[in-house]
């Protein structure tokens, strides 16, 4: 009996039922009803984000057609619903006549409409469209932008003849909306919102100028469409993205996505993009790539591809240039920046990739084959007829147009070269096609020879075509001549074995005897290689006779590069004795001095041995390989290895036996130690008897010898212990043994090989004589260092190869050259260490004649050059004004082969009144233009540049379409927009907010606030309209609306310690070599409380530390946390101290030891680790450690600098040295180290003004004095003596002092400090000057003293009584001091404005102060010794002449009396500087209070009387002067 459907719900409890209803009825609906209203109130949240995201009010519509859908869905449904409650209720027969008809499929209306609904509401996008008016010249238009890793612009192209004209309907296509631009103006529609409509930039633009601007006149027919499908955009929404995608970026990764999941579909129907710049170019059937224009290769016939690439191949390279391989000159920033020069590049995933800067604008290594899309393959697989190749490119670049030559599959060539894998395939290019010309019909009849006969004509197979082939002819362009074929030309077997391994064909043609040389074409390379040429920047082609049988013309930088640019001849691999590099050396490695080479950074871990020390492969040759250090983006870690091993390399001469170490700079990883591998010198980090205490990780295998290696090697057929206790001998170390492995070597029948291990003996005479010699050793005699194998087989981990590494598969020579095993008995390799013994088996046995059988026995336009110019505005919203250019030339007419690539910068002369030709009023341009500066040439130079709307030589002519087609105040260029597109309207510069062809459309992203938390929103300039704006969060949020909360670690900090300085460090572990990698570094004054971060990454780093400074600015190390893989950090934690181990009393290898032994020990560290134990103390990981990472050098006197955050340079502080203080430390306490700076520099503004004023007024004294002392000694009468002449000295230099004193309080509060080199300029040469007129003073002083002296000892003497001997005495003396003084200008700098003289050497300091003294207290001592003997001579003198009855005591006191006034101006300077002296003294090396400065500095003021008072001290004491003084026309107007 056959149940009906109904039948299934016999004996189902009725709970079940409802239960199914509910589940595949209610459930549905109710989840739907639920997911629309969330969603509402989600929007309604988050309002104020959306309308930045998208337009508000197109949100709020489709939110509410959820609504109405979900409601739908209840009301289509419910009538299903309660006739199901109903049935499943015990009525199981109700409505069954309705319901399967007509019930069931009511239910599928909401599905309809909620589909429809999310692909035309719900997933709209909008695309903004460029360059949509065209002119006859354009070369491309209707452009898209993508932002990828780059900036990726998409167009349709056109050839040159062709003229866009897509105006195909003054209606919108596919259901769109026309609206009239005065319709949608009435309407209020912003040309924010148009934008959105997916019409075209151009189009929204004007409408923003008629929406914007009342008085233009709208056309009234002028509309745009609003693209309604998300699919659709265009002016007339005539276009539409394909796949049924609904964004741009959708498409594009579907289309690459096509191609992955249907290789063969993009052969049948797609297209390929040809290099077609070159228009004469008869390349026959192979497809050019812009990567195959001068790559050395010809394609084209007669080399057209390879025209004028002598330019870029010599192309020489300014000092601040890397030079690329090819010639190409890139800033040398892009230098190990991530992109370029890769040693190692896998690109399979390019054909795959979408928008990919990495693969679409990168070259492929030179012996490489480009598959167009950014894939390289290997040189030699390119054409791999009847072979097996490894390597094919994704869309078989390599079979285009020759696609019958695949080795695996039958293929035919369709018209556009792609190919055709279906069998039956007709191609109109048959032999029964009466208009196919000879070279046709050879062509299809070669297709079908390789193809086996597949297409549907085809008359013939492999076997039978060649009988009815025509001959053709090829031309190849050769070094002095042009070579062409007569017949055809074979290639031997020795060819072959050439073509296989240099894909470089061009000299196996041009070096032919069956070729005819034709020397007079012009269609040839020189035949001197260009010797005789310049460059562009006038220097000579680097060019050195090198290809000595091919004759190739390369660069001299390619000598010894890596790469065999000269075919089958190697010469070019290495020079001896000429520094081919020296020009490149700092980016080239260069292996010794006894090999000169020049490899770029991709040769370095290459695998393949460049360098006979092998310091190519491994770091210093020993350590570890280079292939492990990635350089992925600029400044890592890896970048900056790379450079710094280069760089060393350029500054030490090494030689093979070099014992310079670059790892000597590098910390040694704690793993690197008993590893098995030689990374130290002497082997030191692998001696057994160090290694035997040593601790292996847990997943490692440790040896006999104590090193460690990983499990995986363990009877892995290769030796890497020392002993072989990991294969041979692994029984004598671990119950494992490796029996399988040890039956498969030789001599296991002669040997016992679970205690012997079998070789050929050393040491006797001959080895090959087993029986006599039995070849078997004790497995204990591996690795004992004594050589028991022949060859070294048994020590071969323990020997040294003759480079110094280690021995391993190689074979030291007789002669001490070493070799291979691989190589060593290959009949192809030319050398002198063919070993009869080891090869014995190759000479005796045919059929083992493989080279590796030896291991049976062991283990643009028109015219050039043409320019590229960067002009820099600044814009605001009022006008766009030019400030300057970048000028590039261009010499090299094959873009995009060659790129333009450089780091724009200013120059530092930019806006320098005497340097910058611009800021110069001599410079004259035409009216109408204004001069800019040419901001990269090497020199000072301008351009007059064209004012707005003007153009021509002489800016003479004026675009009338400025006038209405920009902006009004945006800068208009005409004919700006090149040659590419659209030249009939002017190019317009947009000032600040505004864009569009016409700059009439506002940026207002930013208007609607949509950064959250105080966020800043800053716009872009991206084209693409995926990201108009970036918010610039504050210091607690991320996120790309600011939205998000930052994970933070909070950490309070229980310590009772006392510090100067903490420093918390918070580090990520590296984890292939244990690096600490700061991550967070913080610096503060003391011990803080707690400490907070506030993370921009999701995880927190690993671990956390405590770097304390005592007084001593010794530092210790604490432990905060060790946490992996925490979002965020919230302890109070006690800091675990980290005691410091010094290397000198303990081993790194004892380390393991001192966590075992001292069970409470946490970490310790020593000048590179930081080591931390295991939780159960069995072992120690140390962690390389920068211990400098917090050091700076911002710091004066010798202060502590310790830096804050790593990517902050303001981010510091300074612990200053006990006499000095200051935020630098610039400030000195020393006897006499007190300055006007460090007194007055941190005062209230008020209170230096009070200063200066102060200052001023005695200026203004010291004036009046000098004034009169000059009227009194200028008289002829003083001038006749020495005297006069140096009071009249002193009177000048004193009101110099003076004013240079002014100069000085005013340069304190800010007077110079506008330009940097003003400021630093004017503070030394101001202090300087100040103190040499100043203690000039008061040597002058002193020698009128001395002066007065000599007349009374020698009166007859006129030497010194010449008027001209004061004057050169004044001269000399100047000079003197000066010089005394230029430490003072040299130690002389700034900080923060502020003057500061840092004696960087202690000596210096010491001088300082002997020469303050020296010009205080020994002008004082020769002034009164002089004044004194100069009394007592007089005194003497009177009594003898007189005979006055008194004695020689009172007739002192006489004359004392007499002459006292010349006391005054000694006694006058010594007490000037007395108070400033005893204070200087009294309170050197201690921190001054504010009341102590201010008593300093009247002192200081006070050390200038004997400039103020001149008049008093050297006119009034003397009657003479005074008597003098009354005779002056100043006395007679004033006294």
């Amino acid at each position: 009996m056959r149940c009906e459907p109904i039948c299934l719900y016999i004996n189902v409890p009725l709970w079940l039922k409802f239960y199914d209803s509910y589940v595949n009825y209610i459930a549905p609906v109710l989840l739907i009803a639920i997911c629309s209203l969330t969603l509402l109130l989600r929007f309604i949240k988050q309002k104020q984000r959306i309308q930045q995201a998208v337009l508000w009010r197109h949100c709020r519509k489709i939110t509410f057609q959820l609504v109405l859908v979900s409601s739908a869905y209840n009301i289509f449904d419910l009538p299903s619903i309660l006739i199901s409650i109903v049935q499943t209720s015990g009525y199981p027969t109700f409505a069954s006549n309705i319901y399967s008809p007509f019930l069931t499929r009511m239910t599928l209306v909401p599905s309809i409409i909620l589909a429809k609904s999310i692909l035309c509401l719900v997933i709209h996008t909008y695309i903004l469209l460029y360059d949509t008016e065209t002119s006859d010249s354009t070369q491309y238009a209707y452009c898209i932008y993508w932002m990828t890793d780059a900036t990726m612009k998409y167009c349709i192209r056109t050839n040159l003849s062709e003229i866009f004209d897509l105006d195909i309907s003054n209606d919108c296509f596919d259901g769109s909306e026309r609206w009239l631009f005065h319709d949608a103006i009435q309407h209020n529609i912003s040309p924010s919102h148009v934008l959105t409509w997916s019409s075209s930039i151009e189009l929204a633009d004007r409408y923003a100028g008629f929406y914007y601007n009342d008085y233009l006149v709208i056309n009234q027919k002028e509309f745009v469409c609003n693209c309604k499908l998300p699919w659709t955009f265009g002016p007339r929404c005539e276009f539409e993205l394909l796949h049924g995608t609904v964004t741009f970026e959708d498409a594009i990764k579907f289309q690459f996505k096509q191609k992955e999941n249907d290789r063969w579909g993009m052969q049948r129907h797609g297209e390929i993009l040809c290099y077609q710049t070159i228009v004469e170019c008869d390349y026959g059937l192979l497809c050019l790539d812009w990567r195959n224009i001068c790559d050395g290769e010809q394609q084209c016939m007669n080399g057209t591809d390879e025209n004028n690439c002598d330019l870029l191949e010599f192309n020489e390279c300014e000092e601040n240039e890397y030079r690329c391989v090819n010639g190409m000159c890139i800033a040398e920033e892009y230098w190990l920046d991530g992109n370029d020069e890769q040693r190692t590049k896998d690109t399979i995933f390019c054909p795959y990739t979408s928008g990919s800067f990495q693969c679409e604008e990168s070259l492929c290594l030179r012996q490489q084959w480009s598959c167009g899309d950014g894939q390289c393959i290997w040189g030699f697989y390119r054409l791999s007829y009847k072979r097996d190749a490894k390597q094919y490119c994704i869309n078989l670049r390599e079979f285009n147009y020759i696609c019958e030559i695949h080795p695996n599959i039958d293929l035919w060539s369709r018209s556009n070269g792609l190919c055709w894998n279906l069998n039956g395939y007709v191609d109109i290019r048959n032999m029964n096609n009466e208009h196919l010309s000879n070279a046709s019909k050879c062509i299809y009849l070669i297709r079908c020879a390789l193809s086996n006969g597949f297409e549907y004509h085809c008359p013939c197979n492999e076997n039978n075509c060649s009988s009815i082939m025509p001959t053709l002819y090829i031309n190849i362009k050769c070094r002095g001549f042009l070579g062409k074929t007569v017949e055809d030309i074979g290639l031997n077997v020795k060819d072959r074995y050439k073509l296989d391994r240099f894909p470089l064909i061009d000299h196996l043609f041009c070096n032919h005897d069956e070729i005819i040389r034709d020397n007079q074409s012009d269609v040839q390379y020189h035949h001197s290689c260009w010797n005789e040429s310049l460059t562009f920047n006038n220097q000579s082609y680097a060019f050195v006779e090198i290809c000595n049988k091919s004759y190739e013309c390369i660069s001299q930088y390619r000598i010894g590069d890596d790469y065999s640019d000269c075919g089958e001849d190697g010469n070019d691999l290495l020079m001896n004795n000429v520094n081919i590099c020296s020009k490149l050396q700092k980016y080239r490695f260069q292996c010794s001095n006894d090999q000169s080479t020049c490899l770029p950074v991709r040769a370095l871990g290459d695998q393949k041995k460049d360098c006979n020390n092998r310091r190519d492969e491994f770091i210093d040759g020993i350590h570890e390989p280079l292939a492990e250090i990635e350089c992925k983006y600029r400044n890592d870690y890896g970048c900056r290895f790379l450079k710094d091993y280069i760089n060393l390399d350029s500054h030490f001469n090494y030689t093979n036996g070099s014992s310079v170490s670059f790892l000597d700079k590098q910390i040694l990883t704690f793993r690197s130690y008993c590893d098995t591998f030689w990374d130290l010198p002497f082997h030191f980090d692998e001696v057994i008897e160090n290694c035997q205490q040593w601790i292996c990780q847990r997943h490692q295998y440790q040896c006999q010898t104590g090193q460690c290696i990983e499990y995986d090697w363990f009877c892995d057929g290769e030796w890497d212990c020392p002993d072989a206790s990991d294969e041979q001998a692994a029984h004598l170390n671990s119950k494992q043994t490796c029996r399988k492995r040890n039956k498969q070597q030789p001599f296991v029948r002669r040997c016992n090989v679970t205690i012997e291990y079998p070789c050929l003996l050393a040491h006797v005479d001959n080895p090959l004589n087993i029986d006599l010699h039995r070849p078997c050793i004790n497995l204990t005699q591996i690795g004992d260092g004594r050589e028991d194998c022949y060859g070294g087989l048994d020590e071969k981990n323990t020997l040294e190869n003759c480079d110094g590494s280690m021995l391993g598969p190689s074979f030291r020579c007789q002669n001490q050259e070493c070799f291979d095993f691989e190589s060593l008995c290959d009949q192809q390799i030319s050398h002198s260490c063919k070993d009869p013994i080891l090869c014995f088996h190759r000479s005796q046995n045919e059929s083992c004649s493989d080279k590796m059988d030896v291991l049976c026995l062991n283990d643009i336009l028109y015219n050039h050059p043409y320019s590229v110019r960067f002009v820099i505005c600044l814009s605001t919203e009022d006008e766009v004004q030019e400030l300057g250019l970048w000028f590039y030339p261009i010499y090299f007419d094959f873009l995009p082969s060659f790129r333009l690539v450089t780091v724009l910068k200013f120059p530092t002369w930019y806006k320098n009144i005497t340097l910058d030709p611009c800021m110069n009023n001599n410079i004259v341009c035409p009216n109408n233009s204004i001069c800019q500066s040419i901001f990269n040439h090497k020199y000072p130079s301008f351009v007059c540049s064209c004012q707005s709307g003007f153009y021509g030589n002489n800016c003479e002519n004026f675009d009338s379409n400025c006038s209405s087609y920009c902006l009004s105040n945006a800068l208009c260029k005409p004919l700006g927009r090149g040659e590419m597109t659209n030249i009939n309207n002017p190019l317009c510069i947009c000032p600040l907010h505004h864009f569009g062809p016409h700059c009439y459309l506002h940026h207002d992203e930013c208007h609607s606030q949509p950064c959250r938390n105080n966020g800043t929103c800053l716009l872009t300039s991206d084209p693409s309209g995926q990201r108009l704006f970036v918010c610039n969060c504050s210091a607690d949020y991320h996120g790309d609306y600011c939205e998000k909360n930052k994970f933070t670690i909070e950490i309070n900090l229980n310590m009772n310690h006392h510090a100067l300085a903490s420093i918390v460090q918070l580090y990520d572990i590296r984890p292939y070599d244990l690096y600490l990698l700061i991550q967070y570094q913080q610096v503060m004054y003391d011990i803080p409380v707690s400490i907070q971060f506030h993370l921009s990454k999701p995880i927190a780093p690993a671990l956390g530390i405590l770097k304390l400074y005592d007084l001593s600015f010794n530092f210790q190390y604490y432990i905060l946390y060790i946490q992996d893989n925490e979002m965020s950090i919230n302890i109070n934690t006690t800091p675990k101290h980290c005691l410091r181990i010094t290397t000198t009393k303990t081993s790194v290898f004892d380390y393991h030891l001192l966590c075992r032994d001292n069970t409470e020990l946490l970490c310790f560290h020593d000048n590179n680790y930081l080591c931390i134990c295991e939780q159960n103390h069995t072992r120690v990981d140390c962690f390389g450690l920068d211990s400098s990472i917090d050091q700076c050098n911002y710091c004066f006197f010798n202060g502590k600098c310790l830096r804050g955050d790593t990517k902050n340079s303001d981010d510091f502080l300074c612990l200053c040295q006990k006499c000095s203080h200051g935020q630098l430390c610039e400030f000195t306490t020393y006897a006499f180290g007190f300055t006007l700076d460090s007194l007055l520099a941190n005062d209230q503004l008020i209170i230096q003004i009070i200063y200066i004023c102060l200052v001023s007024f005695l200026s203004m004294f010291g004036l009046l004095t000098n004034l009169c002392s000059l009227a009194v000694f200028r008289r002829p009468q003083q001038r006749k003596v020495t005297a006069g002449n140096y009071l009249y000295s002193v009177s000048i230099l004193n009101q110099c002092a003076l004013l240079f004193l002014l100069l000085k309080f005013i340069h304190i509060i800010g007077g110079f400090t506008w330009h940097y080199h003003v400021n630093l300029i004017s503070c030394k040469i101001i202090s300087y000057l100040l103190f040499v007129t100043t203690r000039a003073t008061f040597w002058l002083t002193s020698w009128i003293t001395c002066d007065r002296l000599h007349i009374v000892l020698f009166p007859s003497s006129t030497l010194f009584k010449r008027p001209n001997t004061a004057i050169r005495i004044t001269i000399i003396t100047l000079i003197i001091i000066a010089i005394m003084h230029i430490p003072d200008i040299v130690y002389t700098t700034t900080s923060n404005n502020k003057c500061i003289i840092n004696f960087e050497h202690p000596l210096i300091s010491l001088y300082n102060r002997f020469n303050t003294l020296l010009h205080y207290l020994g002008t004082f001592t020769i002034q009164t010794l002089s004044i004194t003997i100069l009394i007592i001579l007089v005194a003497r003198s009177r009594k003898r002449v007189t005979g006055d009855e008194k004695n020689f005591l009172q007739m002192f006191k006489t004359m004392f009396n007499t002459k006292k006034e010349l006391y005054v101006t000694p006694i006058i300077i010594v007490l000037s500087a007395v108070p400033q002296t005893i204070l200087s003294f009294s309170l050197s090396c201690s921190e001054l209070f504010i009341w102590q400065r201010h008593i300093l500095l009247p002192a200081y003021l006070l050390s200038y009387a004997p400039q103020i008072l001149g008049f008093i001290l050297f006119v009034l004491p003397s009657k003479g002067y005074r008597i003098e003084f009354q005779k002056t026309k100043l006395a007679r107007t004033f006294v």
